[in-house]
């Protein structure tokens, strides 16, 4: 979700190659509230998580009939949520289970953004894998610049029928009636916090349901004398802030952007929930911080009570934090304009290269299929804490190897598109989380940093979104 060196990617004019000649696929079943492409139909409600992604239809011939997979291909991730142990096994036993194909697992990059850098490189040199892990503010870039393939040929050439897919996840993908990437470490952020701080507080056993409940926890905990730096920790500007704080920006009426329109990010919802944010920092009387790394980490630590952060961490924060560390977790605090449908989907999907042949493409989405099948999807969950993808997934053994997930599985029904003007504009996770910081940091005035967040998000677009558009 974090977005480094993105300047160039939208004017970064690729040759088609390699792969088959393919149609841009059947129109999905709609786009959904947890996030429509551009070009889709946006709306701000939820979308239950039982229901079906899109179906593949048939389109008569396809593109990859006859195609042999290829004999190796190389999968790049980095190991979302601490799972390269778990990925490692994952493709030794579909090495072991078929003959067809050897995949490649590689390690490339220990986030999201550096995954997007080195893929960046990779284009340039004409040397892709087959596939590769994106986050939901890389994709888009990718698409508009004819670096991906789009599923649905090679879902129907594989025989897959991708409405075993979450619809919300898979639908994140949908841009001009095709879907780019199949979910795999699909999140929503939670509101975590520490069960015998709470406790010693006197606070109930649960997340706050407003961030204005929130003051009166952080004032509590603040008063309690826990041995914490602060009651809670920002994340960092350069580190997700902008993902996280689209919560407050909804809870207070405002929005980074009403599709394409960036006027909302200098509207009254959107300063008003900044200058809320401002007063919450200790160096302003308030009770809490800016972490230096990671909020969680800090958590685990105890150097805070609370924090946002990713389904994701579930389970990996108490593996760090001292014997007897007891984590909570609840559902996003609403604000004072709204207290649901405050929660936004992340993470990240595969895509396949177009700069690969069709037959890499091909043996890709057989091992994509196998990789995200539901016993695979409860086991990647179980492990990380993002949620399974796949419907057919037994959410029961899932929820009993960790409990938590079901506060996750349960937002699930309150989730809300994504601002375009984070997720779609070249750069805008930065742009946006270095204006937040700007506010809470150096209590620059919410509306002049809104003001200059507002110029580079036009630029950015007019110079690497507009012209691609049609």
């Amino acid at each position: 979700m974090l977005q480094v060196g993105a300047a160039g990617l939208g004017a970064l004019a690729l040759a088609a190659c390699g792969g088959p000649t393919v149609s841009s696929g059947t129109t999905g079943s709609g786009s959904t509230a947890a996030g429509p492409g551009p070009g889709a139909s946006s709306s701000s409600g939820g979308s239950s998580s039982g229901s079906g992604a899109s179906s593949t239809a048939s389109s008569g011939s396809n593109a990859y009939a006859g195609v042999t997979p290829a004999k190796t291909i190389d999968f790049w991730s980095d190991h979302p949520g601490g799972s390269g142990p778990l990925e490692t096994e994952l493709v030794a036993a579909y090495n072991k289970s078929q003959s067809e194909t050897v995949v490649n697992l590689v390690t490339a990059g220990k986030n999201y953004a550096d995954i997007a850098q080195k893929f960046q490189t990779a284009l340039a040199s004409n040397k892709v894998p087959a596939l590769v892990m994106v986050s939901d503010v890389w994709w888009f870039s990718y698409v508009l610049n004819n670096n991906m393939v789009p599923i649905e040929p090679l879902a129907e050439a594989v025989g897959l029928d991708m409405s075993i897919y979450n619809k919300t996840f898979y639908d994140d993908y949908l841009y001009k009636g095709s879907h780019w990437a199949v979910p795999y470490a699909r999140s929503t952020p939670l509101f975590y916090y520490n069960k015998a701080h709470f406790a010693k507080a006197g606070l109930p056993d649960r997340a706050p349901k407003t961030w204005d409940e929130m003051d009166e926890f952080g004032k509590k905990l603040m008063a309690a004398n826990l041995g914490t730096q602060a009651a809670y920790n920002w994340a960092l500007p350069t580190n997700y802030i902008a993902w996280y704080y689209q919560n407050k920006a909804w809870g207070w009426g405002g929005e980074y952007s009403n599709q394409w329109d960036l006027s909302p990010i200098v509207g009254q919802g959107m300063i008003d929930s900044l200058t809320w944010a401002a007063k919450t920092m200790k160096t302003r009387g308030g009770w809490a911080g800016m972490t230096s790394n990671s909020q969680s980490n800090d958590l685990a630590a105890e150097v805070v009570s609370t924090c946002l952060d990713s389904t994701g961490t579930i389970g990996s924060i108490g593996k760090s934090a001292k014997p007897g560390f007891q984590l909570g977790a609840g559902p996003l605090p609403g604000g004072p304009k709204a207290t649901d449908h405050v929660c936004p989907t992340g993470g990240a999907g595969i895509s396949i290269s177009q700069k690969c042949g069709p037959d890499q493409q091909l043996a890709a989405m057989k091992f994509l299929a196998w990789l995200t099948n539901a016993e695979n999807s409860v086991k990647f969950s179980a492990s990380t804490g993002y949620l399974p993808v796949n419907t057919k997934a037994d959410t029961a053994t899932l929820i009993a190897k960790t409990p938590l997930i079901q506060v996750a599985i349960n937002q699930l029904d309150h989730l809300r598109s994504q601002d375009w003007a984070r997720v779609f504009i070249t750069g805008g996770d930065q742009i946006i989380g270095n204006g937040i910081g700007e506010v809470l940091l150096k209590n620059t005035d919410p509306a002049t940093a809104m003001k200059t967040v507002q110029g580079q998000l036009q630029t950015a677009y007019n110079q690497n979104i507009k012209p691609h558009l049609s």
